[in-house]
């Protein structure tokens, strides 16, 4: 018993001693984020707000880029964007929504550059595009639709040219 007392009041003077600080902007030199006055890349959290008080954005950085996931919204609330960083660069799934809510586009990104099958829906829900990308260049087939669903065409593509 007074081994568990012991330890929760150590724990409670340390928890107390740590303090969150809140940091509300960051300065950009040369591709690097800095808390404004300080000579270190920044490493924490960072969320900004609108005026209204709505959450505008929050993402991790880590000497001073962005690493992990990162969201921005939209002032209603609705979620805009979605996407995972990596020492700066974006990689992994990259997410966006129209402000109505409907996703507009979705796909995967690896240092940057789009790969894999990324698809485009329009503000009703319905898909719009879908195109395969091989390092950032289309490859294969793209299909566009009409918003009734109808396939409007199919195009060819290899390492980002049209193949006739």
């Amino acid at each position: 018993m007074r081994n568990t007392f012991l330890m929760l009041t150590s724990l409670l003077l340390l928890t107390g001693c740590l303090s969150v600080k809140k940091v509300y902007s960051l300065q950009d030199r040369g591709g690097v984020k800095y808390e404004v006055g300080s000579e270190r890349p920044y490493t924490g959290n960072l969320v900004e707000y609108y005026e209204n008080g709505q959450k505008q954005s929050e993402g991790h950085y880590k000497n001073g880029q962005l690493n992990g996931l990162y969201t921005d919204w939209y002032k209603n609330g609705q979620k805009a964007l979605r996407s995972n960083w990596k020492g700066g660069m974006e990689a992994g799934l990259w997410t966006e929504w129209y402000k109505n809510g409907q996703k507009r586009k979705e796909g995967y990104l690896r240092n940057g550059n789009e790969v894999g099958l990324w698809i485009t829906w329009d503000k009703n829900g319905q898909k719009a595009f879908e195109i395969n990308y091989q390092d950032d260049k289309k490859d294969e087939l793209r299909m566009e639709w009409y918003e009734n669903g109808q396939r409007v065409r199919e195009e060819n593509y290899k390492q980002g040219g049209l193949v006739e």
